[in-house]
């Protein structure tokens, strides 16, 4: 009836809700359109790109892969194709205002009515935008990634600071200089992640950030030149600290000014 119909649709929906890979939304998806159709065969197929070709992620059973070119035909537009064996339904994955991908469902020795296929399109459009999230969420974990690997090969020791004196984010060459866990820093007052002599330096670039101004601030023997660059949105206080160890570099600089005295 439409009511269980309707009922197994939600069900899918609920489903979705929990995936949190894309690989795992296919398997998903051919399982709900086993129990919501019973059909003879289920076949799934993906694109990576706007532009790439379709590529099967789920077939079964495996002879139904003779249908991949009907699938292919069905990223424009649904098809309903009766057979004196049998229905094929298939319909585009669409979200966005492009396909992602197609869905077919083989129903053997009967007829489909307009009604099933709308089904099928349903199920094909909260799977499309499940899978679209879910690639999203994907691409902005590997830039989140590929930016703290591209920092922490840094040598300088990195903290972006808010407006409201917090910490949002730091290479692990600054979690090693405060000696704090990189997971631990985010959130926190900048302050108290500093030795409390560097408060006065460190908000002095802050009050003015910008390329040329640098403070020089002392932990033990070593000697850091820490300068701040403004990021976002003008006035709103955030900046990035920079960290550069300037240790080595004074003492060779203290050896040649001795070298030259002697001599």
């Amino acid at each position: 009836t439409d009511a269980i119909a309707l009922g197994r649709l939600a069900a899918f929906g609920r489903t979705l809700a929990s995936i949190r890979e894309p690989a795992k939304l296919a398997p998903r998806l051919a399982a709900a359109l086993r129990e919501g159709f019973s059909p003879g065969g289920v076949i799934i197929a993906l694109r990576a790109g706007e532009r790439a070709s379709l590529v099967p992620v789920h077939t079964e059973p495996l002879e139904l892969e003779t249908r991949f070119p009907a699938l292919e035909s069905a990223l424009t537009a649904s098809r309903h194709d009766t057979e004196e064996t049998g229905t094929w339904l298939a319909t585009p994955l669409i979200a966005s205002g492009w396909a992602l991908g197609a869905v077919g469902v083989w129903l053997p020795g009967r007829q489909a009515s307009p009604e099933e296929l709308a089904l099928l399109e349903a199920y094909a459009c909260a799977a499309a935008l499940a899978l679209e999230g879910l690639r999203h969420d994907a691409a902005h974990e590997e830039a989140r990634r590929a930016w703290e690997r591209m920092v922490d090969a840094v040598p300088f020791a990195l903290c972006l600071v808010d407006g409201r004196g917090r910490a949002r984010r730091a290479n692990r060459a600054f979690a090693a200089l405060v000696k704090a866990p990189t997971t631990a820093i985010a959130g926190r007052p900048w302050l108290t992640l500093v030795p409390p002599a560097w408060g006065e330096g460190l908000a002095s670039v802050l009050s003015a950030p910008g390329y040329g101004r640098e403070v020089q601030l002392r932990a033990g023997p070593r000697t850091f030149g820490v300068s701040a660059y403004p990021i976002g949105a003008a006035g709103s206080g955030d900046a990035v600290l920079v960290f550069d160890d300037q240790t080595d570099r004074r003492r060779l600089q203290e050896q040649l000014i001795q070298s030259e005295k002697m001599s």
